[in-house]
């Protein structure tokens, strides 16, 4: 019994004081990090961060929480990042802006031209479209799921 009480406690005080996200710079106009930060998903805000001049996410979710969330931006992720594939970080949102994941370069308009790589393409577009064009300035169709796709589609004709 003692060590179903100490696990409630534990996880009470694992909501009670989440962890606040990393400081990040942002650079909107306005004095507080409400006013120079993009809007956040859900209930989260930002605050000030342990450096005054920078701002955090005040609490940021569990994966199976984050998971929820639209609109997410890379200001957000790399604030409370996702989970890392090997050494790349998940400090940017994917294409979607429903994720975190772990790329290179960002996944937006903003992202380095010609900068495009194979496993940047599925971390941001997904399995469709996970091959970076060979000048490397965007994702491009997987070609076996388009044969697939079309193996189906003629399959389901006859």
């Amino acid at each position: 019994m003692n060590i179903l009480k100490l696990s409630v406690s534990l996880l009470l005080v694992g909501f009670i004081f989440a962890a606040q996200g990393n400081d990040v710079v942002c650079t909107g106009s306005g004095t507080s990090c409400s006013d120079k930060c993009p809007q956040l998903p859900g209930n989260l805000s930002w605050v000030t961060g342990s450096n005054n001049n920078k701002c955090a996410v005040n609490n940021c979710p569990n994966a199976a929480d984050a998971a929820k969330f639209t609109g997410i931006v890379d200001l957000y992720c790399q604030s409370c990042p996702g989970t890392p594939n090997g050494s790349v970080s998940a400090i940017f949102s994917n294409g979607a802006n429903t994720a975190c994941v772990a790329s290179s370069a960002t996944c937006h308009s903003s992202r380095p031209a010609n900068s495009w790589t194979d496993a940047d393409c599925l971390a941001c577009v997904g399995p469709k479209f996970s091959v970076a064009s060979s000048d490397k300035q965007s994702c491009t169709a997987n070609a076996n799921i388009l044969i697939i796709s079309v193996l189906i589609a003629i399959s389901l004709i006859f």
